[in-house]
């Protein structure tokens, strides 16, 4: 009996975090942070250096532009990716 509570209760917290994963994932996607042009530099930017396999040769030979460009997108990135799963987990 007591082990038939243990599993039903794992499915149950299984599915709670695929569910928080999930809305995560389509939060990341429709988030706003494409919208301005620095933005979308920096987006550009994360994905060479992202699949770059030397991404700190590449830093290095970036403009002070381009680099504020990544700097910022990445911020706006981790406060979106933050601030989605805060609201998810507190739901």
């Amino acid at each position: 009996m007591e082990a038939k509570l243990v599993q039903l209760n794992n499915r149950r917290r299984s599915v709670i975090i695929e569910g928080i994963v999930s809305e995560f994932q389509r939060g990341m996607k429709s988030s706003n942070i494409y919208t301005d042009i620095q933005s979308e530099e920096g987006a550009k930017i994360f994905k060479i250096l992202e699949t770059s396999a030397e991404p700190e040769v590449l830093m290095a030979e970036m403009s002070p532009q381009q680099l504020a460009s990544f700097a910022s997108y990445q911020s706006k990135l981790e406060v979106g990716s933050a601030d989605v799963l805060e609201t998810l987990v507190y739901m």
